[in-house]
């Protein structure tokens, strides 16, 4: 994700909706780094997405279930157009190896 793109089209008002697949790792790190991740946990991060979309003006939605998918850009479609706002869709997926 590119925090900067949200920052830029609610600064110059051309709302976009980006879509985070956030499975809370870094990638490749569970395959190259093993010890590290297994002893250590440096892939795994959980950063706080869309509090930092609503910090560069923007709205959050966040789905942990994937029958909210549609729902949420239905959503995400009317804040842009109705509101003007870009929207961070946050969507928890399951960590894969």
């Amino acid at each position: 994700m590119s925090d900067l793109d949200l920052e830029t089209s609610n600064r110059i008002d051309a709302p976009i909706t980006t879509v985070l697949l956030n499975n809370g790792t870094m990638g490749g790190f569970n395959r190259s780094l093993p010890t590290a991740m297994g002893e250590y946990n440096v892939g795994n991060i959980g950063d706080d997405y869309a509090g930092l979309a609503q910090d560069l003006g923007g709205i959050d939605i966040k789905i942990t279930d994937p029958n909210e998918i549609d729902g949420a850009l239905t959503k995400a479609r009317q804040v842009n157009f109705v509101k003007g706002k870009s929207v961070l869709l946050d969507i928890k997926t399951q960590q894969w190896l």
